[in-house]
């Protein structure tokens, strides 16, 4: 989600919460199904970081994870400590039961290097960020002579030593 949209979403909440009233999020939290466990992502230095709440998830046995195309597949199952009929629940804002969460990754996270920790009902998983490549200007060569800039035109992308693919100077 980018900026724009965490704004929007965040006055959104503002605006019904105030035309609303406070019972307003809770009443709907009741009606809308919660699709697996609460997570975080945020970044901190050349580091990402994804929180996940899993409370009384047994993690060395129904916990698998996995990265597919910058997505963090997270699988597994909160088994609900307490028997009881859902007629008898009050108040429902826990999850419980199989989830598979997919987590899209900012740009530059690599799974190379990921790190796992489970403590304390929370999963934290760590990855590297690296910076993103800069677009470059590529240099166009033609075999006529006619289509080619004046040399005090062309320009050589940052970091170009002024040499082709083979060492040879293009400038010469």
């Amino acid at each position: 989600m980018n900026e724009s949209s965490r704004h929007f979403w965040k006055k959104l909440r503002s605006q019904a919460g105030r035309a609303l009233g406070d019972q307003f999020w809770h009443d709907i939290a009741g009606l809308l199904p919660l699709e697996g466990p609460r997570t975080d992502v945020y970044q901190k230095d050349d580091r990402v970081f994804v929180v996940i709440e899993l409370p009384g998830c047994k993690a060395n046995r129904s916990l698998k994870l996995s990265v597919h195309d910058r997505v963090l597949h997270v699988r597994g199952d909160i088994v609900c400590p307490y028997p009881i009929e859902e007629e008898d629940r009050f108040v429902a804002e826990r999850f419980f039961g199989p989830f598979h969460r997919k987590i899209e990754l900012p740009a530059g996270v690599s799974a190379e290097g990921m790190k796992a920790r489970y403590n304390d009902g929370l999963l934290t998983v760590e990855f590297v960020r690296r910076p993103v490549a800069e677009a470059i200007d590529i240099v166009v060569e033609t075999a006529d002579a006619s289509d080619e800039a004046p040399a005090e035109s062309r320009e050589t992308p940052r970091g170009n030593t002024g040499s082709d693919h083979f060492g040879a100077r293009s400038d010469a």
